[in-house]
């Protein structure tokens, strides 16, 4: 019990982190999974396949 009462800071902030962590990998998972990217695409060089319309345009050069 001492150990518990002497790292609740560090526990308590570790918890909090995890949290924070986990919640943002769901954000990211959930937005790749509906087509969605935050990067704005208009000539973006990190767009590299993560939005709707370069997976078309992936899919069009490979049809080619």
């Amino acid at each position: 019990m001492n150990w518990i009462t002497a790292n609740l800071g560090t526990i308590v902030c570790s918890l909090v982190l995890i949290l924070m962590v986990g919640l943002a990998l769901k954000s990211v998972i959930s937005e790749r999974k509906n087509g969605s990217c935050k990067c704005g695409c208009s000539g973006c060089p990190g767009c590299n396949g993560c939005c709707p319309h370069s997976r078309k345009e992936e899919r069009k050069d490979e049809t080619k």
